[in-house]
């Protein structure tokens, strides 16, 4: 990989190399993947839907109070 010169006109970002890298396992914790699509999941899951049960009853004694 070469080294980019910079010219005074010239999109020189553009034609950077990008690198990322990806942990994808971790021997301390065993030989499952790390990060999956399904964690992903069921993380976003239980964020969205904690706490929905209290919020139903809230409502409904707040809609009962408007009534």
């Amino acid at each position: 990989m070469s080294a980019t010169h910079e010219e005074k006109y010239a999109a020189s970002e553009a034609n950077r190399t990008r690198i990322e890298y990806k942990l994808a396992y971790n021997e301390r914790k065993g030989t499952d993947r790390l990060f999956t699509w399904d964690d992903a999941g069921v993380r976003m899951y239980q964020f969205l839907h904690t706490g929905q049960d209290e919020s139903a009853k809230e409502l409904s004694k707040f809609l009962a109070r408007e009534k």
